[in-house]
């Protein structure tokens, strides 16, 4: 973890309490309230209509969060385009692709749901792990959501499009918004970027359909009291793929129970948790920034720098395969997770229920539309 990064973690942790740290708060307190006052603002122009959604024909359901990074968006997608897949309905997966090294191409698909048809680099290295997870779903890349959308429907013709990382993308009107929180910090300190992690306000709690707290231990967690449908999500280690083969060794197969870990992702001490609860005790734990672009050099030397294996993240695998040679993927294991729903599991079939609904909706519109024109 670089100085910075922890220091930021210092800054908006309530716990920390020294003149220094209060001193920075103090100077950040401005921009904070300003950035606050910006995006209550932007939310409330596209309520009242003075900003406008770009509607497209099929039915769009975000996935999103109020805070920056780390609550499970990927998995929660990748569960959801899941059920609905089983339930026969062609889905795409559109995200913009954050950090991705090459963005020559403004719109980049994925893919087809067929074949993987581009790299990390052109595609970031969450919709890639969602491309892999899941080669059903058709997945694709964009900043401008309602371009990618656009150009999805007219060459898939998706029954429905899942937007990853969403709520906060309001140019693109959605029919459903399902908001993740944490459920070891909800909205975190409270307070909006730079001093604290809230990228929209609590307010915003109000246009989602169903809160989801993830990352939850037990199904007692009730952090927070809504009117709004809520469920809980867990984690669970499915098992450890090495990186030179595509078979999965469960949890209670792995052959080590001392390694080495290294992660890019937003809450790297939830990964480390993860590891001691499979019975894993780590020699040592490289980490590095959220979404971290890898050098060939870095990660050769974090996979031959311990006689021990080393553990990643899916999401830092999809990086790593590509860094490092043959011999080392030996030594370097993938950890395999999903998200599962704890409970109320009801509430969450009502949602996939109501989806379901909305996208024959919309097909029947459609139909009835071409049926019009004597088509």
């Amino acid at each position: 973890m670089s100085p910075l990064h922890r220091l930021y973690s210092r800054v908006i942790d309530v716990e920390q309490k020294s003149l220094g740290i209060q001193a920075i708060r103090w100077g950040l307190r401005p921009i904070s309230y300003l950035y606050g006052a910006i995006i209550s603002a932007r939310r409330r122009a596209y309520h009242q209509g003075l900003f406008r959604s770009e509607r497209v024909s099929c039915c769009v359901v975000s996935i999103g969060n109020l805070t920056v990074g780390g609550t499970g968006k990927t998995p929660i997608t990748l569960a959801l385009a899941r059920e609905l897949i089983k339930r026969g309905f062609r889905i795409a997966v559109i995200s913009r692709g954050y950090k991705r090294t090459h963005v020559s191409e403004k719109i980049s698909i994925v893919s087809d749901g067929k074949r993987i048809l581009t790299d990390v680099a052109h595609a970031g290295d969450e919709p890639l792990m969602i491309a892999r997870q899941e080669p059903r779903a058709i997945v694709a890349v964009g900043a401008n959501r309602v371009q990618v959308a656009r150009l999805i429907i007219r060459k898939y013709t998706p029954d429905a499009i899942l937007l990853d990382d969403g709520f906060s993308h309001l140019a693109i009107a959605r029919d459903f918004d399902l908001l993740l929180l944490h459920a070891d910090a909800p909205t975190g300190n409270g307070q909006f970027l730079p001093l604290g992690p809230l990228r929209e306000a609590q307010s915003a709690l109000s246009d989602a359909d169903l809160i989801c707290f993830t990352r939850c231990r037990s199904s007692q967690i009730e952090p927070m009291s809504f009117h709004i449908p809520t469920i809980r999500s867990g984690y669970r280690v499915i098992g450890f793929r090495r990186l030179d083969s595509t078979d999965i060794t469960p949890v209670h197969r792995f052959p080590h129970k001392k390694a080495t870990a290294a992660s890019g992702i937003a809450n790297p001490n939830d990964f480390a948790r993860i590891l001691k609860s499979c019975g894993i005790q780590l020699n040592r734990h490289h980490i590095f920034p959220d979404h971290h672009p890898y050098f060939k050099a870095e990660a050769r030397r974090i996979a031959t720098s311990s006689r021990l294996p080393v553990i990643v993240t899916e999401k830092d695998a999809v990086k790593w395969e590509s860094l490092i040679n043959q011999e080392q993927k030996k030594s370097v294991w993938a950890t395999v997770m999903e998200s599962y729903i704890m409970e109320p599991v009801q509430e969450w079939e009502r949602f996939l229920d109501r989806i379901g609904e909305k996208i024959r909706e919309k097909k029947s519109v459609i139909s009835g539309k071409f049926q019009d024109h004597g088509v």
